[in-house]
């Protein structure tokens, strides 16, 4: 569509200098123009990381039903919703989106994942028969636990955060009870 749009625009310059002060010309070339702004629009709406909420941003801006869901939305309902009036606003959902993909994308693939396998040994002490001293990869998660907590606080200073904040927080506070439970266990132990 792109490719067509940019050839009319092409077309429509390339003819005779008489034709181009008619009304007719200056409407098709301005509707050429305008459809050179909104395809790209469009595309960035198409992206998988625009959601529901970024859809209801959209609505709420433009203040035209966009059947998003519809099995029969189209180009069309898009084009009604006059995209041109919310440009930039557009760009910002579209680069929120990305931005918010990368930080659930990060929070569910390494931090999530790394914590729903990692695991203390817990050895009993010499002659004691109860679990009483870590073993095994401490200082491995130790190191980890601060990284993902690092990772955390900067996810929060992030504007694109509000999906999430609650979620970050609450990980943020539990990594700091554990953070604080292993330190002085490791005390205890020393």
């Amino acid at each position: 569509m792109k490719e067509g749009i940019e050839g009319f625009l092409k077309d429509c310059t390339r003819l005779h200098s008489d034709s181009k002060k008619y009304p007719a010309y200056k409407e098709l070339k301005q509707r050429l123009d305008d459809m050179e702004i909104v395809l790209p629009l469009v595309e960035m709406l198409g992206d998988r990381s625009i959601k529901e909420r970024h859809w209801e941003q959209l609505i709420e801006l433009t203040g035209k039903d966009i059947p998003y869901q519809s099995e029969t939305f189209l180009l069309k309902d898009l084009l009604d919703a006059d995209l041109l009036t919310v440009q930039e606003d557009v760009e910002d959902i579209s680069d929120s989106a990305l931005k918010q993909m990368k930080i659930e994308k990060q929070l569910r693939e390494d931090i999530d994942a790394y914590w729903e396998v990692a695991e203390l040994q817990i050895n009993s002490y010499q002659q004691y028969d109860y679990p009483c001293t870590i073993g095994g990869g401490v200082a491995e998660h130790q190191e980890k636990l601060e990284d993902h907590m690092m990772n955390l606080v900067q996810m929060l200073a992030t504007r694109c955060i509000t999906p999430f904040r609650t979620e970050v927080q609450s990980k943020l506070d539990n990594f700091g009870q554990v953070q604080e439970t292993l330190e002085k266990w490791l005390k205890v132990m020393s």
